[in-house]
Formats: structure tokens, C-alpha cells, sequence
């Protein structure tokens, strides 16, 4: 049923309009692919004090503030390192 109120109207619209551009929409995390040619593999024992790029299970992380022995890949979204893509190969 369509209602002939003005706001409704429009909210039908909008609601129309959004399901129709999203239903051929498909979300992906796919992380961008990024050189890492010369960045150095990450080291548990080293201590990052400054932004550090570092690479880790083929993926380049850069640290957000000091750090020491915390795995890039198990910090989270909050976490210290963040993931910048997936290393497109060239390492080192």
C-alpha cells in the first residue's frame, strides 16, 4: 500500500531507491594489496617507539604508538598495529 502523505512519500522513495542500489552491492573485506619491498619483518623483541611499518604473515603493519612484543596480527582494531593490506610480494 502507498501512502499519499508528503514524508512518507518520501521515505518510501528512499527505501525504494536503497534497496535497489544495494541489491547488486556485495561488501568484501578484502584488504588492499601494498608493496613491501624493503620493510623489515616484524621482531618480537624489538621496541617500536616511533610509526614503524612492518610486514607479518605476508600482510605490512605500521604500529600507531610504542610497542614491544605485540603480534601484529592479534592486536584488533584498537590494538596498536594497524593493518595496512596484503604485502603484494615484492618483501625485503
Amino acid at each position: 500500500m502507498i501512502c499519499n502523505i508528503p514524508w512518507v512519500m518520501k521515505q518510501q522513495r528512499f527505501a525504494w531507491l536503497m534497496a535497489t542500489a544495494m541489491a547488486g552491492f556485495s561488501y568484501s573485506q578484502t584488504a588492499a594489496t601494498v608493496s613491501c619491498q624493503d620493510i623489515a619483518p616484524w621482531n618480537s623483541s624489538q621496541i617500536y617507539a616511533t610509526v614503524t611499518p612492518v610486514t607479518y604473515d605476508n600482510y605490512l603493519y605500521q604500529n600507531k604508538w610504542w610497542t614491544q612484543n605485540e603480534n601484529p596480527s592479534q592486536t584488533g582494531q584498537w590494538g596498536v598495529w594497524e593493518n595496512k593490506g596484503v604485502c603484494d610480494g615484492a618483501q625485503n
